[in-house]
């Protein structure tokens, strides 16, 4: 089989959250964070024939995704994949699954009590940003009239600030945080939920894939924390 460029590009932003990966049989990927905040989950075009782990994703991508590999044909075996093209031929073993943090349970979001749209460009703002004032805060806020994302540093009461508006209100007022660097989104646009448990639900509005990002402890929706 082969794994075609979208898979492996998915792959590389699933690094980012967890540098190990465990894969099923199927046509799924899943990955969560060491810190059980950030997890992601896709159904991709290949299928999968078993499961494996891989303990250096970032190795195993830097192998796929070179000039003498990529575009091979996979062969996986019981306790190693063959990747093999033209005159060339690689063996990379699996991992013990027990070395790699996966998901074992899946999520159920709460009561949605937010939505809204989240394009590329508003992500690419929000980092850009983020990164020029230094600040890795991302507070989800509302009047009840408008729903906007405001970076800042939460902890500075004299902050400097960068607000971007991206939806109506519905009448709910709320200061719900994101840490920025939580913010490891496949590129695309997205639709945004949020539950006022502090668990958010990002999901991809062209791919399967999607995204449940733990939301700061100190967020407080309609007053309450």
């Amino acid at each position: 089989m082969q794994i075609s460029k979208q898979t492996i590009d998915i792959l590389s932003n699933f690094s980012s959250i967890n540098s190990s990966i465990m894969v099923n049989a199927g046509s799924e990927l899943q990955t969560i964070s060491a810190m059980k905040n950030i997890l992601a989950k896709v159904t991709v075009h290949e299928t999968w024939p078993n499961d494996f782990a891989i303990y250096d994703l970032n190795e195993f991508l830097s192998l796929i995704k070179s000039s003498v590999f990529f575009g091979a044909d996979y062969h996986f075996n019981q306790d190693k994949v063959t990747l093999s093209k033209d005159k060339a031929k690689s063996s990379y073993f699996y991992a013990d699954p027990s070395t790699v943090v996966s998901p074992t349970t899946s999520v159920n979001m709460p009561v949605i009590d937010i939505n809204f749209d989240f394009s590329q460009e508003d992500l690419n703002t929000v980092k850009s940003m983020s990164s020029i004032l230094q600040k890795g805060d991302l507070k989800v806020t509302s009047d009840g009239n408008i729903i906007s994302l405001t970076v800042l540093d939460k902890n500075d009461p004299t902050t400097n600030t960068f607000t971007l508006d991206v939806g109506d209100g519905d009448g709910s007022t709320y200061d719900m945080f994101f840490r920025v660097e939580n913010l490891k989104l496949f590129t695309g646009d997205y639709q945004v939920e949020i539950s006022q448990q502090a668990i958010s639900h990002f999901s991809h509005k062209d791919l399967d894939l999607q995204y449940w990002i733990a939301l700061e402890p100190d967020s407080v929706f309609n007053g309450k924390e």
